[in-house]
């Protein structure tokens, strides 16, 4: 998390036979989904969320406003009505062993602006900067299963942090 508004997150996940992982994501309001399908927004009360999803496998998208398990399944004594439905966005992979997948977060309140995440990608290796609080942030992240090398961040070009993996 770099304060006060991205986060990044890495999703390395290995099963031991061929499966289809799923990212998933909930909010109030319909999603804003790109046409690339790479940029999410979840907008609520004038507050704004941005996603960048990026992966190492192509992703199939989608977004129901119904419950994917009732709440009330297995409680037949509930008598409280259900709350509201919420929006659910899932990106989910082919059959796959193997795959890593990164989000880039980006949260604003009311009146805040985004701050320019500017994102690039050469296979399997992501480039970002943006800048924050008069710091310029810069990293990769490698989204290849095999790599060891994860993710790097430096800050005003001085190595900040580094993560590998397994």
């Amino acid at each position: 998390m770099i304060r006060p508004s991205i986060l990044i997150l890495v999703d390395d996940l290995v099963a031991p036979t061929p499966v289809k992982f799923q990212w998933l994501l909930h909010a109030f309001e319909k999603f804003d989904v790109d046409g690339s399908g790479q940029t999410i927004t979840s907008s609520r009360g004038g507050a704004t969320l941005i996603v960048r999803l990026l992966a190492s496998t192509d992703l199939s998208l989608s977004q129901i406003d119904d419950w994917p398990i009732e709440p009330d399944k297995g409680y037949p004594s509930l008598t409280r009505p259900l709350p509201p439905k919420r929006w659910h966005f899932t990106a989910e992979t082919d059959r796959t062993d193997s795959c890593r997948i990164a989000a880039l977060f980006s949260v604003q309140g009311p009146g805040e602006e985004a701050p320019n995440l500017d994102i690039s990608r050469d296979g399997n290796r992501v480039s970002f900067e943006f800048e924050v609080s008069e710091a310029t942030y810069a990293g990769e992240i490698n989204l290849s299963p095999e790599a060891t090398s994860l993710i790097r961040v430096d800050v005003n070009g001085e190595p900040d942090v580094r993560i590998t993996a397994r």
